[in-house]
């Protein structure tokens, strides 16, 4: 039998595939308006066309929440991060997650990072695992 990059369930591979795609369609339907997924170009978007910015980075989030769980459930690890139970967080919550992610990590260069990896340290900074 061949080797598989994603464990599990013939449904439960489709839908982490399906959130990867769904990241990769984002970031190419964004490409020009959030300058190929840096942080910088994120916020820029955020000005100039906020429904696409914040579509991105529903995407975003979404995807990175889907292969936590997926690490969790189909792959019995640890994931990399523990929100509370029945959390729901909006756009805006994001945003201010980011926003402060960036301001406790200056030396990191807006230009240089990406939405998602910026998204995902701050979810693993404000919603650590107690282990």
């Amino acid at each position: 039998m061949p080797p598989t990059l994603i464990r599990g369930s013939a449904p439960c591979r489709c839908a982490v595939l399906l959130a990867i795609l769904l990241v990769f369609s984002a970031t190419s339907s964004c490409a020009s308006a959030a300058q190929r997924g840096n942080y910088a170009g994120y916020l820029e978007a955020t000005k100039t066309n906020p429904a696409i910015a914040d579509a991105y980075l529903r995407g975003v989030a979404d995807a990175i929440a889907t292969v936590n769980a997926s690490v969790q459930h189909i792959e019995k690890r640890n994931p990399s991060f523990c929100p509370p139970p029945m959390l729901r967080l909006s756009d805006g919550d994001n945003e201010r997650l980011m926003k402060e992610f960036m301001g406790k990590h200056t030396d990191l260069d807006p230009r240089q990072v990406s939405v998602s990896s910026i998204l995902f340290l701050a979810y693993k900074d404000r919603f650590p695992c107690r282990q």
